[in-house]
């Protein structure tokens, strides 16, 4: 199950969403909710969501502005618009905010079904995508923590006889992997 804030100044219409999210589909929770752009940016700080479910106009930020905000801080988090005003300028904004879909209220709740299954979708390919780049980031830091032990270790022996397997061997691990990340990391 996925997470969802739900971001509407409309009281009945935030209230419907929070109630009947998961009815209308069970792959989501109302998790919270905000009744502007700015008491959701707050609440993202403090707690995840894998989903923003929103209006546009809204008072204090609007929905297009707390949207950049959002965009500036995770581009992949899937973005829900729904809105009452079917205005051109609206939905060209959120196409360039890469906003998942623009639905019109009144919400037709079949249409609003498949836009949360496929949203579902893309939460799940960034939740798979996270650990991924995580790693990434986990094995380039331990590359360079391995260039940098391996000069460590030859200033310290630069008068013994060095060899790639000697460095490759006090370090813990094969010789052709350092020669790699040392070339890589360090040019010589």
């Amino acid at each position: 199950m996925y997470w969802a804030l739900i971001v509407e100044d409309e009281d009945l219409m935030r209230e419907y969403l929070e109630n009947n999210l998961s009815a209308i589909c069970p792959e989501w929770c109302a998790a919270d909710t905000a009744a502007d752009g700015q008491e959701a940016i707050e609440k993202i700080r403090h707690s995840h969501f894998d989903g923003i479910i929103t209006d546009i106009r809204m008072p204090v930020m609007d929905g297009l502005a707390m949207s950049k905000v959002i965009r500036d801080k995770d581009p992949r988090i899937p973005i829900l618009i729904i809105s009452g005003y079917n205005e051109f300028d609206y939905a060209r904004k959120a196409v360039r905010l890469n906003i998942f879909d623009y639905l019109l209220k009144p919400v037709d709740e079949q249409e609003l079904s498949a836009a949360l299954s496929a949203m579902a979708i893309q939460a799940g390919q960034k939740q798979q995508q996270e650990p991924a780049e995580k790693e990434n980031e986990n094995a380039d830091e331990n590359t360079d923590g391995l260039a940098q032990r391996a000069l460590s270790y030859i200033r310290q022996h630069f008068s013994d006889p060095i060899s790639l397997t000697s460095v490759a061997e006090e370090i813990g691990v094969a010789p052709a992997y350092l020669s790699t990340v040392f070339h890589r990391e360090i040019g010589t």
